[in-house]
This record gives C-alpha cells, structure tokens and sequence, in this order.
C-alpha cells in the first residue's frame, strides 16, 4: 500500500517518468531502425549523356531529356554509366572516351534517346502535372525511347530482341552480382 500511496501523492513526477520513459523506448526503436536500412545513399542531381559527336561523356542536370545538344554542338544522348562494384567511388568521368571510362573501372552499358512522339507525350504529362519529377514522366515515356551500345550505330526499341539480350548480357557481367551498378557524376 506505501508504494500505492507514494505514486498517488505524486502524480506530476509518475507522469514524467512515464513520458521519459516512452521517449526513450520511441528513440531506441527509431535508431534501430534506422541502422537497419544501412546507409542512406545521396541522390543524385546529374547524370551522364554521351556526345554522338566527339565521342566522350558530359555531365547534365539530372532532369535533361535526351536528345539534346552537346558541348560538340552534334546530338547528346543519356549514357548509361555502370562499375560491376558496390560503389562508384565519386568518379567524375567527364571528358572520357568508352576506352578511358573502361580504363577507369567502369563502362557505359547503353545509350537511350526518347522518340520525338516521346517527347510529345513527355510534355503533354508535364502539362497536365507540372507538380510531378520528370523522372516519373520519363518513365511513362519509356515505352517509346531507343537504346543502342557505343560501338553500334542502330538504334532499337525497348521491345526488341537486341535490346532484350543486352539486358541479359549485362545481368552476367558481374560474377557474383545481379545487376551493375549504375553511376552518376560524383557519386560515391
């Protein structure tokens, strides 16, 4: 009963305790968590495009459409910039050929342009949702963007074979890893 007695009599200093204590709980809970997910990646705010033209990589904000105009004034197309390694080691591989980004550790998987019905499509979302990132417009567009590998001149659809087996070629390019890891400018 003393105990009872005790708590009844001071119901401020129970009620401290109390929330003290659930605040602790709450904050070991969240920083568990938090370790859980590891460690919490940088998104990225350029991107890789390949110049046509001069044959090397530049850096883009990352919201650009391919095409567009490169530093060549020739046409400049998203480059598809992977490492078969966990990180990209804050490489900036501006200014490189195919060969030095693969001197490097790194290659260029794939180069991709959107259609010109794209594009229209593309801007017609962004007109009815210019709250929305253009990365998700990007993939409503998808669908109709091209891709084709540095040493190819062809361009292909996302449903066509070739593009499928380079899917698949790039699925085994990495012993021991699913898929590359796509690189961005300075990313770590």
């Amino acid at each position: 009963m003393a105990l009872r007695d005790t708590l009844n009599n001071n119901s401020a200093v129970v009620t401290i305790g109390a929330v003290a204590t659930l605040v602790i709980a709450l904050g070991i809970i969240v920083w568990t968590q938090k370790g859980s997910r590891g460690p919490v990646r940088n998104v990225p705010t350029e991107k890789y495009f390949y110049d046509v033209q001069a044959k090397t990589l530049y850096k883009v904000p990352i919201d650009t459409l391919s095409p567009s105009v490169a530093p060549s004034g020739g046409e400049g197309v998203e480059a598809y910039v992977m490492t078969c390694e966990d990180s990209c080691k804050g490489a900036d591989l501006s200014g490189m050929t195919a060969e030095q980004v693969a001197e490097q550790g790194f290659f260029i998987a794939y180069l991709e342009r959107m259609t010109e019905n794209a594009r229209r499509e593309l801007e017609k979302l962004k007109a009815k949702n210019p709250n929305v990132s253009v990365g998700m417009y990007h993939m409503e567009a998808m669908i109709n963007n091209q891709f084709r590998t540095v040493n190819s001149e062809r361009w292909v659809s996302q449903n066509d074979m070739r593009f499928r087996q380079l899917q698949e070629q790039l699925m085994n390019k990495c012993p021991g890893k699913r898929y590359p890891t796509r690189c961005f400018p300075g990313q770590k």
